[in-house]
Order: structure tokens, then C-alpha cells, then sequence
């Protein structure tokens, strides 16, 4: 089986951190993913997962599901073929997440820690403000959503699936940025999306006024929309206080 190391520094971590690895296998396609526990718990399903395997256990393995591959038959019904329910390619891009939130929280410093004088406060305070900047940049290019618009939505239900509401509300913000003051007409055009919407959910979206008005920044993403762009079974962006979070260690 090809073995693939993340292509991010180890040098990053902690002793303690770079001993604990896990190992993500894709038997069908003859594939494993190696990384580090402290990154997989960022996702409450990895970690799930992982808690769940026995003794004999080595990998983490995904089930096997019928994909939808974005193409439909000659009755207009969308086929499907079976595949792991988040492929290779998805959660190598979610874990390169993991490990950047993950370098960029131990990195920040806080601002209010005692001792500090004022011009050692206010010079932390703005270096946290340009890393915020700096972060909103990193997201806009991770998910570049206008050159692959398929690979960000098989992205989107991986981070569904995975359960990591942070990346998420990242996710939703970036493509509502993007959105913002188009017409339905051009949101289809851009991302050659057919009109296949019912009365009923365009009546709910032009009640919900999303082409012209910024997202809740706690849940970035109106639900009519998410449906519609992710399927119906996409779970809401829980507000941002309650994003997920791990411990370093």
C-alpha cells in the first residue's frame, strides 16, 4: 500500500504530539494517510473513530458509499458510484486544515498576560490582528471554490461528515463572500449549476434576501442555501462560540 506523510513540518509538533500517528487506509484505491493524533481531533468523528478501534485495529477506514459523481443518466438521475464517503483527496486537504489551525493557535500570543507593558500589549494585539488577516486570505486560497467548485463541494460534505464546524463556518463564509449581490442567474452561471430548485425553495431564499445582505457571522450560511448547494442532509454551522477546538495535547 502507497503511504502518504503530510507534506507539512513534523518539526512543528511536540515530541509527544509526533510519537502519537495514525494511519488512514483507502483499500480501494491502495492508499494510506499518516499523520498525528493531536490533528485528527479535530474532527469529532475521527476522533470516534479512532477511539473505536480494537487492538487489532491499525487504520482508520472509511465506508464504502454510493458517491454521487455529479453526472446524470438519460432519465436526468443522478449517478452514483461507490467510493469511501471522504476520499483521499478531501482529507489530505482537511488534515493540511488541521495542521495550519493547529500551528497557527500555538503561534498566537495572548494579548492581556500579566506583565506585559503597554507597548508590548498593543505591538501582540496587532501582530494577532494581521495573523486574523492574514487567516481570512489563507481560507479564500484553500478553498478556492471559483477554480473547482466540484472538489469544494465534495469538500464541504467531508467537513459535514467529519463533524469540524470551524472549517465549516470557514467554508460557508468564503462562498457567501463570493456570492454576495449576484442574482440566482449568475450564482448558477458561475458554478454551471442546473435549475433544478422547487417554488418552494426559491419563495424560502428570496425570504431570506441572501443575495444582497452579508451571513450571520455565527452561522455564516443561510440553511435553504446549504441545502441547496451541499444536499439536505448538511448539518447548520453552529454559531462560532461553539466551534470545535482541541487541546495540544
Amino acid at each position: 500500500m502507497s503511504t502518504t506523510t503530510q507534506k507539512w513540518s513534523w518539526d512543528a509538533l511536540t515530541p509527544e504530539q509526533q510519537v502519537q500517528k495514525v494511519f488512514i487506509d483507502y483499500p480501494d484505491s491502495n492508499q494510506s494517510i499518516y499523520t498525528a493524533k493531536c490533528l485528527i481531533e479535530y474532527s469529532e468523528e475521527l476522533k470516534n473513530m479512532y477511539s473505536e478501534l480494537s487492538d487489532e485495529d491499525e487504520s482508520i477506514v472509511f465506508p464504502i458509499v454510493d458517491v454521487d459523481t455529479g453526472k446524470k443518466n438519460e432519465l436526468g438521475e443522478p449517478i452514483t458510484e461507490k467510493g469511501p464517503v471522504v476520499d483521499y483527496e478531501v482529507m489530505s486537504k482537511i488534515l493540511d486544515w488541521c495542521y495550519h489551525i493547529h500551528n497557527e493557535a500555538s503561534q498566537k500570543r495572548d494579548e492581556d498576560e500579566p506583565g506585559l507593558s503597554p507597548s508590548e500589549k498593543q505591538e501582540r494585539a496587532k501582530a494577532n490582528e494581521t495573523r486574523q488577516e492574514q487567516e481570512q486570505t489563507w481560507a479564500v486560497s484553500f478553498f478556492n471554490c471559483n477554480a473547482n467548485f466540484d472538489l469544494f463541494c465534495k469538500m464541504m460534505n467531508g467537513i459535514n461528515f467529519l463533524h469540524i464546524p470551524e472549517l465549516m463556518g470557514y467554508g460557508c463564509e468564503v462562498l457567501m463572500t463570493d456570492i454576495q449581490n449576484l442574482t440566482p442567474e449568475e450564482i448558477r452561471k458561475r458554478y454551471e449549476l442546473p435549475d433544478d430548485l422547487t417554488e418552494e425553495e426559491k419563495r424560502e431564499i428570496e425570504e431570506e434576501d441572501i443575495w444582497t445582505k452579508p451571513g450571520d457571522p455565527d452561522n455564516p450560511m443561510p440553511d435553504s442555501l446549504r441545502r441547496i448547494f451541499f444536499g439536505p442532509n448538511t448539518t447548520p454551522t453552529p454559531p462560532a462560540s461553539s466551534s470545535a477546538s482541541t487541546s495540544s495535547s
